[in-house]
């Protein structure tokens, strides 16, 4: 009997989304598991062309290249809404929605963010959709009215890689960086970490602010950010106005294995986001160890549970008490780490490719 083909469009590597590479890679790990059952295809357009015409005009063709030469069933998975303009009404297509903030508050240039609309809109001639959480459903059937039927809830699993581990001195001589961590250990500081990007609904002044509180009360912190710089972004003039750079320090676009360490030397997790898709860092933060402070936004009280302790995204006074009382339990902290490693285990890549697969079989019958 022959194979269904499913045909994969991730998004174009040069985009270099590191949400979205993570997701192709854990696709192109996971999915030879399925071999036997499905031919996989993928749709990624080859050329020296501009990414404009790569992404409108090229992939397309790829695409419909494809459906022309495959004789079995076939399906359409778009790995990314954005890219929802390579959905199409004329043979089964599913996408999986990460996360619709853009649409929610826009953050791009003008032409950008309608484009980017565009693009988005294409998702509607999907037949099934994988959102990341209930939030994203939610989004889904409020801005596209799409029937909750039509949704399958997905959450991405976690990097196998984060968990707990001992920090030696050949992980210091690997990663530079590190050392500033065990220096500033050393001296007695508690390291707050944040992890991600600087746009706007990551919600860094909150963070900032509830930093300034703690460090006025006399509480010995310092902020670890990994990933964007903050000194470079939009946010230096008022990490200068609260005299906070002598308590932060950066580490830029860190790898997995720079970040698990991270993780292992860092005290806390703090996540103020206003909006979040999922919301990756604070499961790897509980798979290595460490207790969480969270916003109660979106889809961050589906991933923490009772296994975080909440703030209001927009109050600082009380994100800074939150991680007071952290930093002042040692009791409290063991029993959030705790509730983190549980809280994890719910979140795998085995049963996330199990219900995309689900779906899978139902549109090739």
């Amino acid at each position: 009997m022959t194979r269904p083909s499913v045909i994969l469009a991730p998004d174009l590597l040069e985009e270099k989304w590191w949400s979205m590479d993570y997701y192709w890679r854990e696709f192109q790990r996971n999915l030879p598991l399925f071999g036997n059952e499905f031919n996989f295809q993928v749709a990624l357009p080859i050329s020296n062309s501009s990414k404009f015409v790569k992404r409108h005009f090229h992939y397309p063709q790829q695409i419909q290249s494809l459906l022309s030469h495959s004789q079995a069933p076939q399906l359409l998975h778009v790995l990314d809404h954005s890219y929802g303009h390579l959905c199409r009404a004329d043979f089964p297509c599913v996408v999986s929605c990460h996360d619709l903030a853009e649409w929610r508050t826009p953050t791009l240039p003008f032409y950008s963010h309608q484009m980017w609309k565009y693009r988005v809109r294409g998702i509607q001639k999907a037949k099934h959709f994988f959102a990341l959480s209930e939030s994203t459903s939610r989004d889904l059937q409020e801005i596209f009215n799409i029937p909750q039927t039509q949704i399958t809830v997905n959450p991405l699993g976690i990097d196998s890689q984060f968990k707990p581990i001992a920090i030696d001195e050949e992980d210091f001589n690997q990663y530079p960086q590190l050392g500033l961590l065990r220096e500033t250990k050393a001296a007695g500081f508690s390291l707050i970490l944040h992890v991600g990007s600087n746009i706007e609904r990551k919600n860094l002044p909150t963070l900032l602010r509830a930093l300034k509180r703690l460090i006025d009360q006399g509480e010995p912190v310092c902020l670890i950010k990994a990933g964007e710089s903050l000194f470079k972004s939009k946010y230096s003039s008022l990490i200068h106005d609260l005299q906070l750079r002598d308590h932060l320090i950066e580490i830029e676009g860190p790898s997995v294995e720079e970040l698990q360490r991270i993780y292992a030397l860092s005290d806390l997790l703090s996540f103020p986001s206003t909006y979040e898709g999922q919301g990756l860092p604070v499961l790897e933060a509980q798979a290595c160890g460490l207790p969480c402070v969270i916003s109660m936004s979106s889809s961050l009280t589906e991933v923490g549970g009772d296994s975080v302790l909440y703030h209001d995204p927009l109050n600082s006074e009380e994100l800074a008490a939150q991680i007071e009382r952290v930093m002042d339990s040692p009791e409290l902290r063991s029993n959030l780490v705790q509730k983190g490693f549980e809280n994890v285990k719910q979140f795998t890549w085995k049963e996330h490719f199990n219900r995309l697969v689900g779906v899978y079989r139902r549109l090739t019958v």
